[in-house]
């Protein structure tokens, strides 16, 4: 059975090739947390793309699987609510009964958690060098 660091690896190697041949990672100077930022915000295209693109498929199941590690945290309703119903973040903060700050803050951290998951090796990359 692979340990942990292997399933992220192996994830993250598939991840990149599939946004590679996706053409969302054309832009290598952007930070794994912007390029975790993009996969979210158009998480709703590709879940609704043609149930036949395997590589589509394998895109939405890696997000899936990173938003399940993350899914017990209090905050973990602000992704959806920014990124997939597209509410702004005064909206998700009323929704919330707490500030703006507190949402800008924890969607922050949350999507820092989620570019960990699913570009590993380019965010370690990004803090070394």
């Amino acid at each position: 059975m692979p340990g942990v660091e292997e399933i992220i690896e192996q994830t993250v190697n598939e991840t990149i090739a599939k946004l590679k041949i996706s053409g969302l990672m054309r832009n290598d100077s952007l930070s794994p947390y912007e390029k975790t930022e993009n996969l979210l915000y158009h998480y709703n295209v590709f879940k609704n793309a043609n149930e036949d693109n395997t590589q589509t498929k394998k895109i939405v199941e890696n997000i899936d699987r990173a938003l399940k590690m993350i899914n017990d945290d209090y905050y973990f309703d602000i992704i959806q609510m920014l990124f997939f119903d597209k509410l702004s973040r005064e909206q998700v903060a009323e929704h919330m009964n707490t500030s703006v700050t507190t949402i800008s803050r924890n969607k922050k951290r949350l999507v820092e958690s989620l570019s960990v998951i699913l570009f590993s090796d380019e965010y370690i990359r990004n803090l070394i060098f």
